[in-house]
C-alpha cells in the first residue's frame, strides 16, 4: 500500500506540478516509508535486497522477492530522484539512489518457451485470486504501451491463471495499459452491465 500511495501522490504532482504538495505531502510521506521498505530486509552475499521473509499479495503467502515490491520501487525512486532538486536533499537522494543499486531485477522465467513476469523469484501455491506478476503493468507502470518489453508483458497477460471483471480486479486497466483496446472495451462494458439489486449500491 505504501508504494501504490506514493504512486498516486508521484502522479498528482506530474499533472498538477504542485511544487507546495510535493514540499508538504508528497516527500514527508514517501521518504519515510522508503526507508522503513530499505531497512526491514537483508541483503545478500552480492549487496541485493532479499524480500524474506515476504508475501506476493495476498495470493502467495510465503513468497521470496515478490514482484509488487520491487516493481514498485523501480518505479516510484527515478521518479523521486526526478523531482526539482530544490524539492528533496541531497541525503534523501543519496538513500533513494543506494536503494535503486541493491533491488534484485524483477521477476521473469522462461515457462514452456515463454518468457514471462513472475509474481515472485520463488513463491507458494496460491491461497486468493490476484495476478501480482501483473503489477508490473498496472500499478507500476513499468511495461505497456511505448515502454520496453511489451511482448513480455502482453504474453504474461494472456497466461495470466486469474481472471475475472468484477470489483477490485485490474484487468481491463491492464489491458489498456498493454494496448489490449478491444479486451478493455469487453471488460469495462462487461463491468459495467452489472448490477445486484440486493446490493445497497447496485452497480457495485
Amino acid at each position: 500500500g505504501s508504494l501504490e500511495l506514493t504512486t498516486v501522490m508521484l502522479d498528482r504532482y506530474d499533472f498538477t506540478q504542485d511544487p507546495e504538495f510535493a514540499r508538504r505531502t508528497l516527500v514527508p510521506l514517501a521518504d519515510p516509508l522508503i526507508t522503513f521498505l530499505s531497512r526491514y530486509w537483508k541483503r545478500d552475499a552480492n549487496g541485493k535486497i532479499r524480500f524474506d521473509p515476504a508475501q506476493s499479495l495476498e495470493t502467495y503467502h510465503v513468497a521470496v522477492n515478490p514482484l509488487p515490491e520491487i516493481a514498485g520501487l523501480r518505479f516510484v525512486l527515478p521518479r523521486l530522484l526526478a523531482l526539482p532538486e530544490n524539492l528533496t536533499t541531497v541525503d534523501q537522494r543519496g538513500r533513494w539512489r543506494k536503494l535503486l543499486d541493491e533491488l534484485p531485477p524483477v521477476p521473469v522465467a522462461d515457462v514452456g518457451g515463454v518468457k514471462l513476469l513472475r509474481p515472485a523469484e520463488s513463491y507458494s501455491e496460491r491461497a486468493n485470486s490476484e495476478n501480482p506478476e501483473l503489477y508490473a503493468v498496472f500499478p507500476y507502470r513499468l511495461y505497456g504501451v511505448g515502454r520496453p518489453d511489451l511482448a513480455l508483458a502482453r504474453a504474461t497477460y494472456e497466461r495470466r491463471i486469474n481472471r475475472h471483471n468484477h470489483g477490485w480486479c485490474q484487468d481491463s486497466i491492464q489491458a489498456a495499459c498493454l494496448g489490449l483496446a478491444d479486451e478493455a472495451t469487453r471488460l469495462v462494458a462487461a463491468r459495467a452491465a452489472k448490477s445486484n439489486p440486493e446490493h445497497r449500491f447496485p452497480a457495485m
